[in-house]
């Protein structure tokens, strides 16, 4: 199937649409059926920019809190570590390994009742745990939701990747996810 730029405008916005409607009401859907080679196309160009413009927008907001002294500065605990460990635990550790520990119960919870808790219980801890990323700073605490934002709203969508594509889609995706930012850590450093 060709896409025109209309054509892929509107499949963005349908992807757009059944996320926040599952996000809004998480449901025990069945893994998506499409082919393999949509499923990659969505998960692996339209998802991935789609968090990428999020991350984007969320990093400004924060920006400017930080130039305007509303929040200190963040200093990522990993910027002495060397750049192969850097690129090991974010590019192939923590992509399994998160994926393990956050989404990958969701599957067999998909048809249990408490599974809309489940999947914002994991989305939100996925996010806040990344607060340890950062240097420890009082001042931080209060914004922790703020500061974590990129990552909690990264949980959500790769909790909905799980659900709707499969746990490998959602490590795909983390995994992409983390090159883009370790890439850009390493042109900015």
């Amino acid at each position: 199937m060709k896409f025109n730029l209309k054509t892929k405008k509107e499949h963005l916005e349908f992807l757009i649409l059944r996320f926040t409607s599952f996000v809004r009401n998480p449901d025990a859907s069945d893994y998506n059926t499409t082919s393999l080679r949509c499923k990659l196309r969505d998960v692996g160009v339209y998802y991935l920019f789609l968090s990428f413009v999020i991350c984007l927008c969320i990093v400004a907001l924060i920006t400017f809190l930080q130039n305007i002294h509303l929040i200190n500065s963040l200093e990522h605990v990993d910027k002495n570590m060397s750049w192969s460990k850097r690129i090991l635990g974010a590019l192939i550790l923590a992509p399994i390994l998160e994926e393990g520990i956050f989404r990958y119960f969701l599957g067999p919870f998909r048809k249990a009742s408490f599974f809309k808790w489940l999947y914002y219980f994991s989305s939100l801890v996925f996010g806040w745990i990344h607060f340890y990323n950062f240097h420890p700073d009082a001042a931080h605490n209060i914004f922790l939701p703020i500061i974590t934002l990129p990552q909690t709203s990264l949980g959500f969508l790769l909790g909905y990747i799980r659900i709707m594509y499969g746990f490998w889609f959602a490590v795909m995706l983390h995994f992409l996810y983390n090159v883009i930012f370790v890439g850009l850590s390493f042109i900015f450093d």
